[in-house]
């Protein structure tokens, strides 16, 4: 945390500089495809017991995959939506 040029002030009276932060690459595009198989895969194999109308769907892929920031988590949606086309 003393490290992190975000934080400013002496010991005794941190403060955080809100901004400064470096935005959240994208995911890599074969990462993201090979997940999201994975997760249909997953949904296939417990089929009997997942409810059809929650999984898979692209909410549900969001909710697995771990991304950061809305930027990824369109990529997720996006992608999902090529793979079941």
């Amino acid at each position: 945390m003393s490290s992190d040029r975000r934080w400013t002030g002496g010991l005794a009276n941190r403060e955080w500089q809100r901004g400064s932060q470096p935005p959240v690459p994208l995911l890599d595009p074969r990462y993201v495809a090979a997940q999201i198989e994975a997760y249909r895969s997953d949904c296939y194999a417990a089929r009997a017991y997942l409810d059809r109308a929650n999984h898979p769907t692209a909410a549900g892929a969001v909710k697995v995959i771990y991304h950061r920031g809305t930027a990824q988590r369109m990529q997720i949606v996006r992608a999902f939506e090529q793979a079941t086309q």
